[in-house]
């Protein structure tokens, strides 16, 4: 939670999501029972809830949350979702065997697919960059092999990033989000960098 520090993870055989105190390290029960059963990925939204990937009779997103543990299913039947993203009204899942990308747009939780196939074999980890794209971190196949795939949502565009060294069976993947004011600092910067070659350019 970046408001509070605390830290939520899941425990998969359990079927439960917990906190854990950053601080002291102790670990309390959020949530647990239906329709929380043997819980996956996880995701802390801009909306302030949890999402969690869950593998029960089908595979389904639960919306969790972080005040109370109450936990309603978000959307069911996807098919092994691999990872979780969000960004402002979206939750992002990877479908490792479907070798593709689904919106689940919030809050209703409908899907909407994304990208599939083509750079995707077998999708798994999911970040969202901070221009609103996607990077995939994608195992491969026989085929092709592991690398890291950005997917522009609005056209399911792809693009490989990495596709080699020591890329092995990549499973998560996250992106920094730069400092407060590291942007604006950056941009100062370039046009420091621009009025000095005017400066002397004139010289």
């Amino acid at each position: 939670d970046p408001g509070t520090g605390e830290i939520f993870i899941t425990d998969g055989f359990d079927g439960g999501v917990l906190t854990v105190d950053p601080a002291t390290g102790a670990t309390t029960p959020l949530a647990g029972g239906a329709p929380l059963d043997f819980t996956q990925s996880l995701v802390f939204a801009p909306d302030g809830l949890l999402y969690v990937a869950d593998f029960d009779v089908a595979w389904s997103v639960v919306r969790v949350d972080p005040a109370d543990g109450d936990a309603s299913p978000l959307a069911a039947s996807l098919s092994f979702v691999g990872g979780l993203a969000a960004s402002a009204g979206s939750v992002w899942a990877t479908q490792p065997e479907q070798d593709a990308v689904v919106r689940l747009a919030l809050p209703g939780g409908s899907a909407t697919p994304v990208s599939s196939g083509n750079d995707l074999r077998f999708p798994f980890g999911v970040a969202v960059e901070a221009g609103g794209t996607l990077v995939v971190a994608d195992w491969g196949d026989a085929e092709v092999g592991p690398a890291i795939v950005r997917v522009v949502p609005g056209t399911g565009a792809q693009d490989i990033v990495a596709d080699a060294g020591f890329l092995t069976e990549p499973w998560g993947i996250a992106v920094v989000a730069p400092e407060p004011g590291a942007l604006s600092a950056a941009l100062s910067g370039c046009l420091g960098v621009l009025l000095l070659r005017r400066l002397r350019a004139g010289a």
